[in-house]
């Protein structure tokens, strides 16, 4: 992922060199416009990164009911007439799963980042390191097939958030 920029100073003259790294906002130190500026950056940042996205509730078979952001999202696996959530809390990944389709659960997410790579799975775009013939190596050490009719959709989505196209 790009590092999102926003510059704040009190040099006005300097806006130039902001999009010139494409800073997303230019926030000037004064002391009528400082909070709000920052409050708007912020809020563009989050934006970009996907995080302005509602949790979506779901009632787990052994978790109850918890409320998951895509960005918590590892990748969700179809196996039978359950499927599991593989999530990242607290640094750690934890698996919950539900009794619902997987096409349900993709509708539910309205994130670029949840990519379907295959029948059976959808998974976070943020969480892969390579994706190879058929085959996504996710950060965790998992390995997630890619259906032939899916791969270049999901070798797209990868180059495009790794920043090669």
């Amino acid at each position: 992922m790009m590092p999102l920029l926003i510059f704040v100073t009190a040099f006005i003259n300097y806006t130039l060199e902001g999009y010139k790294v494409e800073a997303i906002r230019y926030v000037l130190k004064d002391r009528e416009t400082l909070a709000d500026g920052l409050a708007e950056a912020l809020d563009a940042v989050m934006g970009k990164m996907n995080m302005s996205e509602e949790p979506v509730p779901y009632n787990f078979v052994d978790a109850g009911r918890r409320s998951v952001s895509p960005s918590q999202v590892v990748y969700v696996e179809n196996n039978l007439h359950k499927t599991a959530f593989h999530l990242m809390e607290q640094g750690a990944e934890k698996v919950y799963a539900v009794y619902r389709k997987l096409n349900d659960i993709e509708l539910d997410f309205d994130s670029e980042d949840l990519i379907r790579t295959h029948q059976s799975y959808l998974v976070n775009v943020n969480y892969v390191r390579s994706v190879e013939r058929y085959l996504a190596r996710l950060e965790n050490g998992a390995e997630i097939p890619i259906s032939k009719q899916r791969y270049r959709q999901t070798q797209e989505a990868f180059l495009r958030k790794k920043g090669a196209i």
